[in-house]
């Protein structure tokens, strides 16, 4: 099981909170993504979607999930990382900096890996470090994609060092 812990503010957007999950999970935030809350899909508009959805920097977490305290985060619609997002609780802001990423366990799946099947191939290969599908997967990992992998650690997590980006900085990358 991968996870993360991420305390917000209530008044957070879904984008801020998108953004929050992309940093929690080390990934590069070039899909497309999407939340469903009941019967609402928040998220970026797309001429193409087959449903209206709510921009995500317009709807608040407080006035989605004060009516509901669960929803689901889709990612990737090709590797399709669909992560369920429960809220925990609800309290007073301490004054510290948010996004916190309080706790985790395991190292995310390296981004565009073919989803829950490709992830399984891609941890059986590494238990076969004599074959050529390991060199391969190793140099993928290693030099050709956008960020570098390697060496992958399955079992690496630690909350402390997630690093939070701007989702304002994050957002107008998206209208450019």
């Amino acid at each position: 099981m991968i996870w993360r812990r991420i305390e917000m503010p209530a008044s957070s957007t879904f984008w801020e909170l998108h953004v929050a999950i992309q940093d929690a999970f080390g990934w590069l935030d070039y899909h497309l993504h999407e939340f469903e809350v009941g019967s609402v899909a928040i998220g970026v508009p797309d001429d193409y979607a087959e449903k209206p959805i709510v921009p995500g920097w317009s709807a608040t977490l407080s006035e989605q999930l004060g009516k509901v305290r669960t929803c689901s985060y889709l990612y990737d619609f090709g590797d399709c990382w669909r992560h369920t997002i429960h809220l925990e609780e609800v309290r007073e802001s301490d004054g510290g900096g948010y996004p916190r990423c309080l706790a985790g366990e395991n190292a995310a799946p390296p981004e565009d890996c073919g989803g829950v099947h490709g992830f399984q191939e891609l941890l059986d290969t590494l238990n076969k470090p004599r074959s050529a599908a390991y060199r391969e997967l190793r140099d993928w990992m290693k030099n050709r994609h956008a960020k570098v992998y390697w060496p992958f650690k399955p079992q690496a997590f630690d909350p402390a060092e997630v690093v939070f980006h701007d989702p304002a900085e994050r957002l107008a990358q998206l209208d450019a």
